[in-house]
């Protein structure tokens, strides 16, 4: 993604320094560049520009690792209270599991999701898993693919649940292990 932003920016400045030669060259320089600024001051903005977009890339990170942090705790708080429960009492904590799970193992919610799309459509990308068109920020494809098994055993336990068959806190454990496992990798890569 770093590279990304920084060939968005080579690319801008580099239009935009094009344009005034162009423009220049039409006579046309002042309208396309009215506080008439020389090549000097356009390099030292674009240098203040760089720092930004590094800055923000940055913030990017640091903000998707804690929301990460923020889903692996609502899924252990509720797969800690679907295993207390019993029968239909398991039902409301297990889908607060199936969506933090889903949240983990997607990065992100809908309102992320849509946020990424946005970015997407304005040539932001991020890291290509090698041979797919996948996309992620820290949760690697082998890891959310467990991670929506997980959320399918979780479904299948709430259908249950629903129905009055208690889910085997065991179960549940288990994915609670795997899920913590794996948040824990994906918030520890260094970016």
């Amino acid at each position: 993604m770093r590279g990304n932003l920084i060939f968005l920016a080579l690319a801008a400045a580099g239009l935009f320094l094009a344009g005034c030669e162009c423009m220049k060259s039409k006579g046309a320089g002042a309208s396309f560049n009215p506080a008439g600024a020389g090549e000097q001051e356009l390099v030292a903005r674009y240098g203040v520009l760089a720092d930004e977009l590094l800055r923000a890339e940055k913030e990017e990170y640091e903000i998707n690792r804690t929301l990460l942090g923020i889903y692996k705790g609502q899924a252990d708080a509720a797969l800690t209270a679907a295993a207390a429960a019993q029968g239909k009492d398991q039902a409301a904590p297990l889908e607060k599991a199936v969506l933090a799970v889903t949240s983990l193992a997607q990065e992100g919610n809908d309102q992320v999701t849509a946020i990424k799309t946005r970015l997407k459509k304005g040539g932001h990308h991020y890291t290509k898993a090698e041979g797919t068109a996948d996309e992620y920020i820290f949760v690697e494809p082998k890891a959310k693919q467990s991670l929506m098994n997980d959320v399918k055993r979780l479904r299948e336990m709430l259908a249950g649940a629903q129905g009055g068959t208690t889910a085997p806190a065991a179960e549940m454990d288990a994915i609670k292990v795997n899920v913590d496992a794996l948040a824990e990798a994906a918030m520890s890569v260094k970016k």
